[in-house]
């Protein structure tokens, strides 16, 4: 069998692809750092909410330490463990978008 040899044609300048940036990968990267502090500090707020309801003489008033502790009812045991885990959501949530960040930074970096 004979190969026949085809000649090479020259690359059209209109159906080649342009070299990817990567500038909006990082910018997406970024964001979604931004968003993962943000749900870090959305815990947060939940966890002074969480740190009202078991010391509420302690609060930002400038109120001492308190005094002797004071039983909870059912409403604000099932408020508090309600923001424990909107609170644990939150922190793993952006543990999960920080991690996601860093492995497609990684990924445009040594690309």
């Amino acid at each position: 069998m004979s190969q026949t040899a085809t000649p090479e044609l020259p690359a059209l300048s209109y159906a080649t692809p342009a070299p990817m940036s990567r500038g909006p990968r990082i910018w997406a990267c970024l964001i979604l750092v931004i968003g993962a502090l943000g749900l870090v500090f959305l815990g947060g707020c939940f966890m002074i909410g969480i740190m009202q309801l078991n010391s509420p003489n302690a609060g930002f008033g400038g109120g001492g330490a308190g005094g002797p502790p004071v039983s909870k009812t059912a409403g604000q045991v099932i408020l508090e463990v309600v923001l424990y885990l909107i609170a644990f959501s939150c922190f793993g949530g952006a543990l999960s978008l920080f991690f996601l960040a860093v492995k497609w930074l990684k990924r445009v970096v040594f690309a």
